[in-house]
């Protein structure tokens, strides 16, 4: 099956080029029908924007949006799911926290499971921790979860990883085209979404290390997070209710 890999990107100069690398190998070498990727400049104010002209020379499969003004990473997501063409969409973080060749295993899960998202995770068993986050971000991870399946009901024990695998179907691009969250909550919002219409969502382990540089702030972002996801349930309570 074809498939459009989409990356958020704002000011990554520092973390891209190498990851941009990593994975233009990884595609010379895979099976995998990679069509394109799409990298979604969300108005940065470092190189970053002409770093990925300069990438496009050599990187014929390299496609640029931009953003004027910076919208945060789910509206990033958002302009980068709702431009892809191909059967799936591979959505992932510019610093490569999980391994490329992890689409793999994604992709394979999918196919044979015929599900619409397959989430990659650092919480189950067969998940492999290669570099920890502080143990302060750890255990805020943890409890923003347990918050997530208090709130909403998500069985889930990881929504946050930056590598999930969606099937491109009608249901996809109707939940990305109504995105409201433009943060860092947006996985929740399309879950929940997803999950309503009545999609098939499987959660799979993978390999993953903390990189340095994240654009998380593990106290100020995990309350933007909470009452994002609080004002989120609350809409959807009162849609199925009128």
């Amino acid at each position: 099956m074809s498939i459009s890999i989409v990356i958020p990107a704002f000011n990554e100069e520092k973390r891209l080029p190498q990851s941009l690398e990593s994975l233009q190998r990884f595609m010379e070498s895979t099976s995998l029908k990679i069509q394109e990727v799409l990298v979604v400049d969300d108005a940065s104010t470092d190189e970053t924007l002409q770093l990925l002209i300069q990438a496009t020379k050599n990187f014929p499969k390299l496609r640029i949006l931009s953003h004027d003004r910076n919208s945060g990473k789910g509206a990033a997501l958002r302009s980068g799911v709702l431009k892809s063409i191909s059967e799936l969409i591979l959505v992932a973080d510019a610093d490569e926290s999980t391994p490329w060749t992890e689409l793999e295993k994604l992709e394979k899960v999918l196919v044979r499971e015929s599900a619409d998202l397959v989430m990659g995770s650092r919480a189950l068993e067969g998940s492999q921790i290669l570099t920890r986050q502080h143990p302060l971000r750890e255990k805020m991870g943890r409890t923003f979860n347990l918050i997530l399946r208090t709130l909403c009901g998500l069985k889930f024990k990881d929504t946050q990883c930056g590598f999930k695998l969606f099937r491109n179907t009608k249901n996809l691009q109707t939940v990305f085209s109504g995105l409201e969250t433009k943060r860092f909550a947006y996985d929740v919002e399309v879950i929940l979404k997803l999950s309503l219409l009545r999609g098939k969502i499987i959660e799979w382990p993978v390999i993953w290390a903390h990189k340095d540089e994240s654009r998380v702030h593990p106290f100020f972002d995990s309350i933007e997070m909470f009452f994002s996801v609080l004002k989120l349930r609350l809409r959807l309570m009162l849609r199925r209710n009128t």
